[in-house]
């Protein structure tokens, strides 16, 4: 009964493996099913952030790390990539071209904004753009893997995937750096140490088999990375056309990124806004290092100049702004209202009035003036003692008014008191104080 049991468990296992490594190798595009996963995710107004980055990141990996396990067994980096040389690269780039000859005006922005012919192409370089990052990525590793004989140390000094194609491209086997012009796509800084590290490095020169193929290898990225830069020069000059209001608030690049991100701009438009502050967010990290300086929910939004121009303690705070306004902005180009982008610039304005309040410091605690001093003559309470001369005082007053009553005239009256008074003050001299 146990042999059994132990028995399926292990069948149903290799058949798990066996669906995982089919999915690996098949899918070079998100299927059928993942896209109706991360359109109901992306349409739910809940949770579904988290939901649709975990989707769309983990078929990234999928497709990435497909494309690394293939790089362990060529010798030419061409035969591994899918987007570079396709037919599908070539048709987006061609009507990329055309487009360009045409002169584009906002007349042209009439109907539903599926109906443009350029809208298609927008949404496909957006796609393309994203393939041929992971494509330079398998480039960079490439070079790094088989240039580490000559110069290990170049991978440490030079991140940038396209810098280092071009760096590897120039130094080639090259013992002398001091003779070589780096300054053109490197920093001074950066040129010094390379320099310095080249005259103490372990490396030997390749042969003239390796090198060839490291240097096919350099001009496989560089034709990525002019065609990465062609496709997204050719997106930002038409998003101020296709979605005009969306491109007043975060500018032409951030709004390029957040659209395709999303699938398209009728697909941007039914997102709420608390998920588009969350689209192009970092999730998941494998460095093994604190998170804590990347920030929580940090997506494309957080990338725009409004945003990272302000104080960290306000940049969530103004993120959240851009994100609502970006919503309104998104369903605005998607029925193709305000086509001149005047709906885009009020937002805009309005996130900046917003934002200036928020700049704005504290009011600062006034000094009040002190109050006019009263001239008049101050109430004095006293204590015991002023007590007790009210009583002998009232004592005397007393036996006064009698004496009073018997005296013949007014000045007989006044020596009377002024006698009583010093009677008074000669008793309190020669009596201790007693308590009343």
């Amino acid at each position: 009964m146990d042999d059994n049991l132990l028995a399926d468990l292990d069948d149903l296992g290799d058949e798990e493996d066996q669906d995982t490594e089919e999915y690996v190798l098949t899918n070079s595009s998100v299927s059928g099913v993942r896209k109706r996963d991360v359109a109901s995710a992306r349409m739910d107004g809940s949770d579904s952030d988290v939901d649709v980055q975990d989707i769309v990141q983990d078929d990234v990996e999928l497709k990435h790390a497909a494309l690394l396990d293939s790089l362990k067994d060529t010798d030419n980096v061409r035969h591994v990539l899918k987007v570079f040389g396709s037919k599908q690269l070539r048709d987006v780039l061609q009507k990329i071209s055309l487009f360009l000859m045409k002169d584009r005006l906002p007349e042209h922005n009439t109907g539903p904004v599926e109906d443009d012919p350029e809208y298609m192409v927008l949404v496909q370089s957006n796609n393309l753009t994203v393939d041929l990052d992971n494509e330079t990525l398998v480039v960079h590793r490439f070079i790094r893997d088989h240039y580490a004989p000559r110069f290990p140390e170049l991978e440490s000094l030079v991140l940038n995937p396209v810098e280092f194609a071009r760096a590897v491209q120039m130094i080639g086997n090259e013992e002398d750096l001091t003779t070589l012009d780096f300054k053109s796509f490197l920093p001074s800084a950066t040129i010094m140490v390379i320099t310095v590290t080249a005259t103490t490095t372990n490396g030997r020169s390749l042969t003239k088999e390796e090198l060839a193929r490291v240097m096919s290898a350099c001009d496989v990225a560089l034709e990525l990375d002019a065609a990465k830069r062609r496709i997204q020069e050719y997106v930002e000059s038409r998003m101020s056309f296709i979605a005009p209001n969306l491109t007043a608030i975060l500018g032409s690049t951030v709004a390029t990124k957040l659209m395709g991100h999303a699938g398209g701009l009728t697909a941007l438009s039914k997102i709420p806004a608390c998920n588009i502050l969350v689209l192009g967010a970092q999730k998941k990290t494998n460095t093994g290092l604190s998170r804590i300086s990347m920030g929580r929910h940090a997506g494309f939004v957080y990338q725009c100049d409004l945003v990272q121009q302000l104080p960290d303690e306000l940049r969530r705070k103004a993120a959240r702004l851009m994100s609502a306004k970006c919503a309104l902005a998104a369903r605005i180009d998607c029925v193709r209202e305000s086509v001149d982008g005047m709906a885009g610039k009020l937002y805009r304005e309005d996130i900046e009035k917003k934002i200036a309040v928020m700049l704005q410091p504290p009011p600062s605690q006034k000094t009040k003036a002190l109050p006019i001093p009263d001239e008049g003559p101050k109430k004095r309470r006293g204590g015991r003692r002023c007590a007790y001369l009210k009583a002998v005082l009232k004592q005397y007053m007393i036996w006064a008014v009698f004496k009073l009553l018997y005296l013949p005239t007014i000045a007989h009256a006044n020596a009377m008191i002024i006698y009583l008074i010093n009677l008074v003050f000669e008793r309190l001299r020669n009596e201790p104080l007693k308590l009343i």
